[in-house]
């Protein structure tokens, strides 16, 4: 009974080791599993958690895109800036003109619009014709070589110079506002998927006029912004902005600026505050700039060629005239060749003479100055008067000839002796 009691403990004690054995390596196995699983589910949730998030994106992008293009007419720069964004992946703005080069007003305006739109990338760049000389169209190449997708163009100053005097005394103006929009339709002809918005001046000089305090620019600004509406060009009007922030809180335009002619803090602040609400909100035309699919609209600026049509316009109408003049006097010429219609007369008086035909022709080539003094003088003197009726000569088509019909047409009276006096004279 022992050893069968031994064999029977000993039994149980391998069976219990092999259970705890086989528990624990199912339990490990188990906790594995789950471990695995517990892994998968979170990669997969994580892929799908960025699928849903690239998925909800790429719908973001898609609607955006279709909205955008079908109000281009009537969309933000902002909204621009994040087409091209969607469309090229990075922004590239460039400044140009009449402003400082890194104008802290604007890198705080560019960077906060950039954390708005969360534009990872956005190159700014600043080409500054403060100190130029030469025209604004020199300008051209070093806008082209900064690639930009917007260019804000900041104008000069629009003022009307003297540049000569009239006889009377009255003074000759001119105006840069062509030089304006002539470097403004290079940087097109440049850079046809830039969208260039032009950017006018806050107001510097003031005057008392009918309505009160104005500006001394005014004339000037309404005329580029005419031009530019008339075009559908993009203008940033700060100069009107500001002068109506002014007028409604009582300030004049010589407080914006210091004594040196820079703008003070208030007057950065304002202009700041105007630059960045146009941005995100003023609405302008961006069919001539980059479309994702597509060409742009082309800029066709007519300011200058509406003088050029008016001026050959004027010539051409100067030249119809000329015309009409040439052929009236090609008219009086043909109707100086009817008096050659009394040449039909020579048959009339040639019969009489016809008894001696052969002596008349050779009579009359020597001794025509001979009878032309003659007859004349002693005749009457209509004979005298009637030149153009009595021309022989068209048969020799010789000038002197025609002197010789005087004669026949005396002899009507005494025709006999007329002709034998010839004949006596020739011989």
């Amino acid at each position: 009974m022992k050893k069968k009691e031994i064999f029977l403990v000993v039994a149980m004690g391998i069976l219990t080791v092999g259970v705890i054995v086989f528990g624990f390596i199912y339990s490990r196995n188990q906790r594995q599993e789950i471990a695995n699983s517990q892994d998968y589910q979170e990669i997969s949730q994580a892929d799908s958690f960025e699928e849903r998030k690239k998925k909800k994106e790429e719908e973001r992008r898609a609607s955006f895109l279709a909205a955008f293009d079908e109000n281009r007419e009537e969309s933000t720069v902002a909204d621009f800036l994040q087409y091209v964004k969607y469309g090229k992946g990075d922004t590239a703005i460039t400044f140009f003109g009449e402003v400082e080069t890194d104008a802290a007003w604007i890198v705080d305006n560019m960077n906060a619009l950039s954390n708005e739109r969360l534009f990872s990338e956005m190159k700014m760049n600043f080409v500054s014709s403060l100190d130029l000389d030469e025209g604004l169209e020199s300008k051209t190449d070093e806008l082209v070589a900064s690639q930009p997708d917007v260019i804000f163009y900041f104008s000069p100053l629009p003022v009307n110079e003297i540049v000569d005097w009239t006889w009377e005394g009255e003074a000759v103006y001119e105006s840069n506002i062509t030089e304006v929009f002539t470097a403004y339709d290079a940087i097109k002809e440049s850079l046809p998927e830039t969208l260039v918005v032009l950017v006018t001046p806050p107001p510097v000089e003031s005057y008392e006029g009918e309505n009160g305090v104005e500006s001394y620019h005014q004339p000037e600004i309404n005329e580029m912004i005419a031009i530019s509406e008339e075009n559908g060009l993009p203008v940033y009007n700060l100069h009107d902005q500001v002068m109506e922030s002014l007028t409604t809180n009582n300030a004049t335009i010589e407080s914006l600026y210091t004594e040196d002619g820079s703008l003070t803090e208030e007057g950065q602040t304002l202009v700041k505050d105007f630059f960045f609400k146009n941005l995100k909100e003023l609405k302008v035309n961006s069919t001539t700039a980059y479309h994702l699919d597509g060409e742009p609209a082309e800029v066709d600026i007519v300011f200058d060629e509406v003088l050029e049509e008016e001026e050959s316009s004027e010539e051409e109408s100067v030249e119809e005239v000329v015309e009409e003049e040439y052929v009236e006097e090609w008219s009086e010429e043909e109707t100086d060749w009817g008096w050659e219609e009394p040449v039909e007369e020579e048959p009339t008086w040639t019969p009489p003479a016809s008894s001696e035909t052969p002596t008349t022709p050779v009579v009359p080539t020597q001794p025509t100055p001979t009878p032309t003094p003659t007859p004349p003088a002693s005749e009457e003197p209509p004979a005298s008067e009637e030149p153009p009726a009595s021309e022989e000569p068209p048969a020799s088509e010789e000038p002197p000839a025609s002197e010789e019909p005087t004669e026949p047409e005396e002899p009507t009276e005494p025709e006999v002796p007329a002709f034998s006096e010839v004949e006596d004279s020739a011989e």
